[in-house]
């Protein structure tokens, strides 16, 4: 069972839980997604995904809020910015 959050039919986002853990998987810039899952331990390759482009992060106790919103944030404007022209247009009607 998997939420997907998408952008004008494109995912940047999806929650799940493995293992009874939860879990989202969110797009990243690569050489981003490198250092994160170095520095975060609960930051692991994207789950199902390209590893180069999504990373995983699971629910741990340490886990930081902040970080995690500017994930998503980023997740999110990675997908928009490879929207056309036409998308981008329509998506900042609809805001």
């Amino acid at each position: 069972d998997c939420d997907v959050f998408k952008v004008m039919d494109k995912v940047f986002m999806l929650s799940f839980h493995l293992e009874s853990q939860a879990a989202i998987n969110l797009k990243v810039i690569p050489d981003d997604g490198a250092m994160l899952r170095d520095i975060y331990p609960y930051i692991r390759a994207g789950w199902h995904m390209n590893k180069q482009h999504w990373v995983t992060v699971y629910e741990d106790e340490h886990l930081d809020a902040t970080l995690v919103q500017d994930l998503i944030r980023t997740s999110y404007d990675l997908v928009v910015s490879k929207l056309n022209k036409w998308q981008r247009l329509k998506l900042n009607l609809v805001k």
